[in-house]
């Protein structure tokens, strides 16, 4: 079995798993800008390429993960990328690889540390389309980056973008 996921469909699985806290923090910096994808941490421990070593990192596990993202002044964005396959056999062992690459536009608002984003058009080889609210995140941009936090009920996913 095969699943076909961009690291905002993966954002919005780990937000629909979460409680309905909210989260505020205040930022200062502008989201206008481009963002590159430099770890996107799981509340799991995994070892999806099978070199006997775990880790929380996608990135570590499934190097050929990536994705940029740029957020403009006139509130539209555009996400380009590989898509994470995960595949799972029969006996439950899990492996992960990338296809792609996929791009996604559509738009975006930032008020205060919610992020809400609007999937217009999508190339996604699996043809995923979704508005995704991080209800239970925490967004904080800064002049290097932006973070976003998920909270999950297994914990926080977090997505570490640096700035361009």
């Amino acid at each position: 079995m095969k699943k076909f996921m961009s690291m905002l469909a993966i954002a919005l699985v780990f937000a629909s798993c979460g409680s309905d806290d909210d989260n505020v923090e205040e930022t200062e910096a502008s989201i206008v800008g481009t963002f590159v994808l430099t770890s996107s941490n799981s509340p799991f421990n995994d070892d999806y390429n099978g070199d006997g070593e775990t880790s929380t990192n996608l990135l570590d596990e499934v190097p050929c993960l990536m994705t940029t993202v740029t957020f403009n002044a006139d509130g539209t964005y555009s996400d380009n990328g590989t898509d994470l396959v995960i595949e799972i056999d029969g006996d439950g062992n899990t492996s992960a690889g990338c296809e792609g690459p996929f791009t996604s536009t559509g738009t975006y608002t930032l008020n205060g540390t919610a992020l809400t984003i609007e999937e217009l058009t999508t190339t996604d080889p699996a043809g995923i389309s979704a508005d995704v609210e991080f209800n239970n995140a925490t967004t904080v941009v800064t002049n290097e980056g932006l973070t976003l936090s998920v909270a999950t009920g297994f914990g926080n996913a977090i997505f570490v973008f640096d700035r361009q």
